[in-house]
């Protein structure tokens, strides 16, 4: 099973801002912080990397809901938002949001940039916030001392043509992301130690992400059957990704 890394904008975030870190101005939330009127809209607004994933989420959220069943987005998006609220520290609600990030990623439609690599089996979705900020859902072989597999969503902010982050489970990955000329992006891995792992198998090859117009066509619901490969369906009443059609899929939650 592919890990889900949970990334931060700065290896030092958990104890600094982001802003503080990089010098970099803070992108606006999905909502006007005049109006805050609840502890969590005020700690979305104080905090640049929390700022930018409520603006990340909120874009995957309305590309998402235009090729949507009637009425699923809009359920699960006032399930996810009342759950938010319950969050009483910075770390539940980060985490939580970066979870609904990622969950949003794999529903995009294709009004936002996707990027593949076919021989590394890797996708990664892209929303511009402005400011040097970006948010993402990638999932893949990333390029390091070995090639690992992985699943990551966050917010970073890229300084000249790069970003490092770094995982927030035990593995304490370094993940850096770079922008390629050309329109193409490259994501590096480098594990805290030589023998570990950033998370799943490990296989030769690798490369850059180019766009690919057809890997985001996939994304969008509603298309023909025999425009998505078929699979087994997931047990349990799980969902099956479709995000990933190059590499084996996993059931999401």
């Amino acid at each position: 099973m592919r890990a889900l890394f949970i990334l931060i904008a700065s290896t030092a975030a958990a104890a600094a801002s982001p802003v503080a870190a990089q010098g970099a101005a803070a992108p606006s939330p999905s909502f006007d912080c005049a109006r805050a009127s609840t502890a969590v809209e005020r700690m979305i607004c104080g905090d640049a990397e929390l700022a930018a994933l409520d603006r990340g989420i909120a874009i995957f959220y309305a590309s998402g809901r235009r090729n949507a069943r009637p009425g699923r987005a809009v359920r699960e998006q006032a399930e996810w938002l009342t759950s938010r609220n319950g969050c009483d520290s910075r770390a539940c609600l980060r985490q939580t949001m970066i979870e609904r990030l990622w969950d949003l990623s794999e529903e995009v439609g294709r009004d936002l940039p996707s990027y593949a690599n076919e021989d590394a089996d890797a996708e990664l979705v892209v929303a511009d916030l402005g400011g040097g900020w970006y948010a993402f859902g990638a999932v893949g072989y990333w390029r390091g001392p070995t090639i690992n597999s992985a699943s990551a969503a966050g917010a970073v902010h890229l300084n000249g043509n790069r970003g490092a982050v770094a995982s927030a489970d035990e593995a304490e990955c370094t993940f850096t992301l770079i922008r390629l000329p050309r329109d193409r992006w490259r994501i590096e891995a480098r594990p805290p130690e030589e023998n570990m792992a950033c998370g799943g198998d490990e296989r030769d090859g690798g490369g850059d992400l180019s766009p690919r117009r057809a890997v985001t066509q996939l994304l969008s619901p509603g298309l023909p059957a025999a425009a998505v490969p078929t699979e087994p369906a997931c047990r349990g009443g799980h969902r099956q990704s479709r995000r990933r059609t190059h590499c084996p899929r996993q059931c999401d939650r």
